[in-house]
């Protein structure tokens, strides 16, 4: 029976081994591209897009009315939500994009996002390209998961834009 346990221990350990190894080999950088055609003119959707100070009226979802948003200027906003930080910062702004630097609380290193607008004939093209490095060994694995969420939750923020950008109907219920 010892001989038995100390085999299932070596296993174990041999799995776990294996498990970090490799999730330290895979690749642990997301890449994200999302775009949408928004109903207006480029100059209503750069303001929105280049003051963060607006961003907490359509880039964060309805979780956000339990954060706490401070610091808010058009190159920076910070929040803090519950136990989690974070902080955007426009590091750039040129005819090609605007250029944001993301740190939310630890779950993901050097978040870039890149935001272009090409004026269209009935709108505003938006394309939001997003570049992050995963935590070592567990953020690997999770890779997939997380590039898929984040698309999720960027594809939230770019209809809640829309409909903020939309003017109402009027006369419609």
């Amino acid at each position: 029976m010892p001989r038995v346990l100390k085999l299932v221990g070596l296993g174990l350990g041999a799995l776990l081994l294996a498990f970090t190894v490799l999730g330290l080999v895979l690749p642990r950088d997301l890449r994200i591209k999302r775009s949408v055609e928004l109903p207006a003119p480029l100059a209503a959707v750069s303001a929105e897009v280049d003051d963060l100070s607006r961003w907490p009226g359509w880039a964060f979802g309805p979780e956000a009315r339990e954060c706490t948003f401070h610091g808010a200027r058009a190159e920076g906003l910070r929040w803090t939500c519950g136990e989690v930080e974070g902080a955007l910062v426009r590091t750039d702004r040129s005819p090609g994009g605007t250029w944001i630097d993301a740190q939310v609380g630890g779950q993901v290193d050097r978040v870039r996002m890149k935001i272009a607008l090409t004026e269209l004939a009935t709108g505003t093209l938006l394309v939001w390209e997003e570049q992050a490095t995963a935590p070592r060994v567990m953020g690997a694995w999770l890779r997939p998961w997380l590039e898929g969420a984040r698309s999720a939750e960027i594809d939230r923020a770019l209809v809640r834009l829309r409909e903020h950008l939309t003017p109402a109907t009027p006369g419609a219920p």
